[in-house]
């Protein structure tokens, strides 16, 4: 049974009932090393760097862009930032080309921000100054830049602020780094709702010790993994997301080590896990205390899923722990998430009925060539309303195929310094277009995938995760390293299937990649793939984890491959 859930007026209050409690966070940077701060010490120190940005004049609602990498540092800057009443910007730190200009682009959105960067940050900056030959731009970046030295080891508390519940908290930037990114705002009442329904759905208590590795910059990191804990007034262990992409076997066993009981990640982390788990080399190992394993930021793959459980149940993991949720920031992060005391629960539909208002056609044989598989991601949580609607926003029934559109206190009033854009998908009443395609079915939400990527070829609808997962199917492409589009050709006016690989190895052994996967997928789904290419950059993603399809076939229509 959950602890009885607090309500309170805004975060500041949450993380000052926790200071007077036991409990902290446990900042796991090496296999054996770890950075243990009550959440007393972090109230404290976040109070001590908030005098130190006082004392440089900063007014409550200045926008601080946050470019910190460790999460011992980012984390009491950013609660520094929330007692004060300033706005976190929190983005991640990078130093390609894509990050550089995202930074602008973004800086550019907000109203007289400033910077909050370490020295790392700063060298980026210089590249900058460098590559846009000393710009206004990077004149008042240069001039608004708080480096994180000169601000730790003050020793005067500031004056926490007092905030009011529709006080912005902080901004989470989750659209691409070209064009105008968009800025999703978010309020004390839309996180503080949100957590305390996750709270309830999923029966929190403050005995739950929550332990994650992605990042603070993506709102799973940040909200749900940090925010969410101090609502619940439990402890939170923060293993930094570079050290499990170096060690993943240190993520289960430090959860073993400390009885963690709520993980999550995406389908990335399970396959990068097995990719390096060898259960003959480990003795000791107990993952019974895992109660809750989310399983978000990207569709779930329930064939992935079951691998991972199948590898672990044998260390005391629970299958009934695999939970798919669902979520974005435009709804603070949760939207709905499955019981964790269920199985994983899928669909067979046929891929000729999921265009908007069909009715979803079951099937039973999953070797049918017309198969598609889908995930249940559960109920709703308690304050957001969803529903099923078509092109012109009129609602459909259950297990009809539509548009998902969300309502509720947790719900975002829109984009930051972007009118437009919130009037593209927030309708007068309040509902938000999620862009994502789904259906309902016995109350609970299922995804089919985004709107603006289906790829209609022939008369029928290609989602790209269903094209890519066939395609991972395929030896020498790994999870996560493929990405299919359509892209409409400019003589013909049909639509092309492209089909990009993350691939590093030479180009002679690459061919007869190329032919080995069109060869699949036109046995397997009867498509016929136009275009291969190999990818020699990282695959675009938003700071939720979502593939960037467009700009990927943006990029092949500008010619760039």
């Amino acid at each position: 049974m959950s602890d009885q859930v607090q309500v309170r007026k805004n975060l500041s209050e949450y993380l000052f009932a926790c200071a007077q409690r036991e409990h902290g966070v446990r900042f796991i940077t090496a296999s054996d090393r770890e950075v243990y701060q009550s959440y007393k010490d972090l109230y404290q120190e976040a109070c001590c760097r908030l005098g130190a940005l006082q004392s440089m004049n900063l007014q409550p609602g200045t926008q601080v862009l946050f470019q910190i990498e460790r999460p011992e540092d980012f984390v009491p800057c950013f609660w520094a930032c929330i007692l004060g009443g300033y706005i976190p910007v929190p983005l991640a730190v990078g130093s390609n080309e894509d990050h550089r200009r995202k930074l602008l682009n973004v800086w550019k959105v907000l109203d007289n921000p400033r910077l909050l960067c370490t020295g790392k940050a700063s060298k980026n900056l210089a590249r900058l100054e460098k590559e846009n030959h000393h710009s206004a731009l990077i004149e008042d970046i240069h001039a608004k830049t708080i480096t994180l030295t000169s601000i730790e080891g003050w020793e005067t508390p500031g004056e926490p602020q007092d905030a009011r519940p529709d006080d912005l908290a902080f901004i989470q930037f989750s659209s691409g780094s070209t064009g105008t990114p968009k800025g999703v705002m978010l309020t004390h009442r839309n996180i503080i709702v949100n957590l305390t329904d996750a709270h309830v759905q999923n029966q929190y208590t403050r005995n739950d010790r929550f332990l994650s590795w992605a990042p603070l910059t993506h709102d799973l990191g940040i909200i749900g993994f940090h925010l969410c804990p101090v609502v619940v007034g439990a402890p939170h262990l923060i293993m930094d997301t570079n050290l499990f992409v170096r060690r993943p076997v240190l993520w289960m066993t430090k959860t073993s080590e400390h009885r963690a009981s709520i993980l999550c990640s995406p389908n990335f982390g399970y396959k990068h896990f097995l990719k390096m788990f060898k259960p003959e080399k480990v003795s000791g190992m107990d993952l019974s205390s895992i109660r809750i394993l989310l399983n978000g930021a990207e569709p779930t793959s329930r064939i992935l899923a079951e691998e991972f459980l199948d590898v672990l149940e044998p260390f005391g993991m629970k299958r009934t722990c695999m939970t798919p949720g669902y979520g974005m920031a435009e709804s603070t992060l949760y939207t709905s998430i499955t019981s964790s005391k269920e199985l994983l629960k899928s669909y067979l539909l046929h891929r000729e009925s999921l265009g908007v208002g069909d009715d979803v056609v079951f099937l039973k044989n999953q070797d049918d060539p017309s198969c598609v598989e889908f995930v249940d991601v559960g109920t709703p949580y308690r304050s957001t309303e969803v529903r099923i609607c078509d092109e012109h926003r009129t609602p459909l029934g259950e297990k009809k195929i539509g548009y998902i559109e969300l309502r509720g206190e947790n719900v975002t009033q829109g984009y930051f310094n972007n009118p437009q854009a919130t009037a593209a998908v927030r309708s007068e009443d309040g509902w938000l277009n999620s862009g994502d395609l789904g259906f309902l079915i016995n109350g609970n939400l299922v995804i089919t995938g985004r709107a603006k990527d289906v790829i209609f070829v022939n008369g029928i609808n290609f989602y790209p995760h269903d094209i890519e997962q066939h395609a991972e199917r395929v030896s020498g492409i790994d999870l996560n390293k493929v990405v299919a589009c359509g892209v409409t050709d400019r003589d013909t006016q049909q639509e092309r299937i492209i089909v990009f690989v993350r691939y590093q190895k030479s180009l002679e052994s690459f061919l007869p990649l190329i032919e080995e996967l069109q060869n699949h997928l036109l046995q397997a789904m009867d498509l016929a793939v136009d275009t291969v290419i190999p990818l020699r950059t990282q695959i675009p993603k938003t700071t939720s984890g979502k593939i960037q399809r467009f700009l990927l076939a943006e990029r092949f229509q500008q010619g760039v491959f």
